[in-house]
């Protein structure tokens, strides 16, 4: 269910914009991309699109790996959220 929701997960062509820039950039990493990985689900699950999306995905990674870091916009957030 959630795989065919979330884009930055659910195919080959946009699985970049959740990968960490250090597993982009095929050097070597820890546990901690998991923790990047997770956050980009979560940015995508609050914002209702992928980090970066105004991009190609292979861009969007490209762009992460050179430490631009997306934004959010609170457009989706519950009241619940915010507090």
């Amino acid at each position: 269910m959630f795989q065919d929701y979330f884009s930055c997960c659910s195919s080959d062509k946009t699985i970049d914009q959740c990968m960490a820039p250090k597993v982009f950039k095929q050097m070597k990493y820890d546990n901690k991309v998991d923790v990047f990985s997770f956050a980009m689900i979560l940015f995508e699950m609050l914002e209702g699109d992928p980090p970066l999306s105004q991009y190609e995905p292979y861009e969007a990674a490209k762009l992460m790996g050179e430490d631009h870091r997306p934004s959010l916009t609170a457009k989706g957030f519950t009241s619940e959220l915010i507090e």
